[in-house]
């Protein structure tokens, strides 16, 4: 298995808490607390990795 390393942006809002991946427009997420949004984070970055994985196989059995 590859390590993969993913630059996060973190900032405070009003209310909450924001982040997002850097390199990814499309994979951000935001929570009450720190924790709660880097956890939610992990999830949004697992959930893009599967998805990956998903259209790289599509390809491959489409070839």
């Amino acid at each position: 298995m590859t390590k993969q390393t993913f630059l996060v942006e973190l900032n405070k809002g009003e209310e909450f808490y924001c982040a997002r991946v850097v390199n990814h427009s499309n994979c951000f997420t935001q929570g009450y607390t720190v924790e709660e949004t880097i956890e939610n984070i992990r999830e949004v970055i697992s959930l893009m990795i599967d998805i990956r994985i998903i259209e790289k196989s599509k390809v491959l059995m489409a070839a």
